[in-house]
């Protein structure tokens, strides 16, 4: 087995780690916002502040073995290796300095806020337009450096690629931003073992 063969490894293990952390994470945030009480969306949220830390572990276990492919391999030139390697740097910042922020506040929020039905002003931090923006986008950006390492495209195809499905990946979040009213309720459904 060569040193590749193993970088590869852990770079699509630790991808596929990272999406499926991600998943857990948007759904909690979807039930989060979803949530009748403050009960059940401090159960939600304190899922989103459990799988957050390991985010920037395997972003880690992502990112290492894919620069040492590139060394090995593929060489800078490659107008999708560029792109692609923009947008884990964009990735790397937008998680820490625009979504940690917000979310940390939602938490503060919830964990201050009296038991009871969901207030206004928690409603507005879960759908706080700027947490499912970012959220949405950095799933399309995502989505969008799987296809770049898939199909190989050049540069200009490649900027395209994630243009278009970071942009869609954010669009998808202007029906996320209102609140619905569930058909359940978590918190209460775990105490009477439903």
């Amino acid at each position: 087995m060569t040193d590749y063969r193993i970088a590869l490894f852990i770079h699509v293990t630790a991808a596929v780690a990272l999406f499926g952390g991600s998943t857990i994470m948007h759904v909690a945030l979807h039930h989060a916002r979803e949530s009748r009480t403050v009960a059940d969306a401090r159960l939600w949220a304190g899922l989103i502040r459990r799988f957050a830390p390991v985010m920037p572990v395997l972003t880690v276990l992502v990112v290492l073995p894919a620069v040492y492919m590139v060394y090995d391999v593929w060489g800078w030139d490659a107008g999708w290796i560029r792109v692609a390697a923009g947008g884990v740097v964009l990735s790397m910042l937008a998680g820490p300095l625009v979504l940690a922020p917000r979310m940390q506040a939602l938490g503060r929020t919830l964990a201050t806020a009296a038991d009871g039905p969901i207030s206004p002003a928690i409603a507005q931090r879960l759908t706080d337009p700027v947490i499912w923006v970012t959220e949405q986008g950095l799933t399309g950006l995502t989505i969008a450096e799987l296809a770049l390492m898939t199909f190989k495209p050049g540069l200009t195809a490649s900027l395209l690629t994630v243009v278009a499905v970071t942009g869609l990946g954010m669009l998808a979040a202007v029906p996320l931003r209102r609140r619905r009213a569930p058909t359940f309720s978590p918190a209460v459904a775990a105490l009477s073992g439903d």
